[in-house]
């Protein structure tokens, strides 16, 4: 708690409990006072009233050092440092009950019943230490327990972060890898061609670079890129490879994790067979909040080597960003990969 919260806590509990333990003292002078007894029933209510202003001005000033020394001591755990506590509390009570005594007598003329008046007001002070302390240790505790769930909450973001950052090392790579092999393989075959393949690759590779440190991004934003991915296909594979995408605006807006379709899209290409004859269609649209990326599945009898970690690494991020995994549909005739949108990010 701040500063602030602390003033108030000490404010409102020293009332509570000077009110909780003069109370009944003062509705006894009321009653007096109704009974018809006015001289001396009128100045007992006096009395009261000076009792219960003096024991909340006691609590509020203990209860504001307590705070403080309690604070202090909590990680040393010193036995001398509590009871040396536990003796300045106590030095408090008989000071300020000594004060409330004396001038109380010569206040209001009181000078009958000495020994009821002392009793009282070292039963009350003690009460009232009592109830001080065991109200500080509870909010210590409530204190210390706040702490450790805002530390867990930090350590659980860290970690979080780190491992997303990890994932995101192991994409970046496994992409710029593949596209190398595709580059070499469109310089041997057509080197002009090559020219234009750089020139989709830069884009590609500025859209990654330019929202790297972003977790979400807009699904417009991805399509846009993936755009430009899928002209990388078209130059290598030409007409064995088309790409549909029906997606209505509305959904432009949503969001999902950086570098999301790439993957999808890359290892359709790596792993079924794609040519004039049987072409290898990529259609791409919204379905109950998923986004579904389907491709006809012909797969080739030796598929490319790869790092094995691309739909493992986009299920882990979508774990961790979106709380959801990925879905995979496999049949004789389709793969089909569904992913979870965000609405905002």
């Amino acid at each position: 708690m701040n500063t602030t919260t602390e003033k108030k806590l000490a404010f409102y509990s020293s009332l509570f409990i000077a009110l909780a333990i003069n109370l009944p003292r003062i509705l006894v002078s009321k009653e007096s006072f109704l009974a018809g007894s006015f001289s001396k029933a009128n100045i007992g209510m006096y009395e009261s009233f000076y009792q219960a202003f003096y024991n909340f001005l006691f609590c509020l000033l203990i209860t504001f050092f307590n705070l403080k020394e309690w604070k202090r001591l909590k990680g040393k755990r010193s036995l001398q440092e509590y009871l040396s506590l536990i003796s300045l509390n106590l030095l408090a009570v008989f000071i300020f009950a000594a004060i409330g005594i004396i001038s109380q007598r010569y206040l209001f003329n009181n000078f009958d019943y000495f020994i009821i008046l002392v009793g009282g007001y070292f039963f009350r002070f003690l009460l009232s230490i009592t109830l001080i302390l065991i109200g500080i240790r509870i909010y210590l505790l409530v204190e210390e327990s706040r702490a450790k769930d805002i530390e867990n909450e930090q350590l659980k973001s860290l970690y979080l972060k780190a491992e997303l950052g990890v994932l995101k090392g192991q994409l970046d790579p496994h992409f710029f890898f593949n596209a190398l092999s595709s580059l070499s393989s469109i310089v041997r075959e057509d080197p002009p061609k090559a020219q234009q393949y750089i020139s989709h690759l830069s884009k590609v590779f500025r859209y990654s670079l330019q929202v790297s440190d972003q977790n979400l991004v807009l699904l417009s934003d991805e399509l846009k890129a993936l755009k430009s991915y899928a002209e990388l296909l078209k130059m290598r594979h030409e007409k064995g490879f088309q790409l549909q995408i029906d997606i209505p605006e509305i959904e432009l807006g949503n969001h999902l994790p950086h570098m999301s379709l790439q993957p999808l899209l890359e290892n359709a290409a790596k792993h079924n067979a794609v040519s004039l004859e049987n072409p290898l269609t990529v259609r791409i649209y919204t379905e109950n909040r998923f986004l579904v990326i389907k491709n006809n599945f012909q797969p080739v009898p030796f598929p490319e080597s790869g790092t094995g970690i691309g739909l493992a690494n986009l299920n882990d991020r979508f774990q961790i960003l979106l709380h959801k995994g990925i879905e995979i549909v496999k049949n004789e005739s389709d793969f089909i990969v569904k992913l979870p949108l965000s609405t905002a990010q």
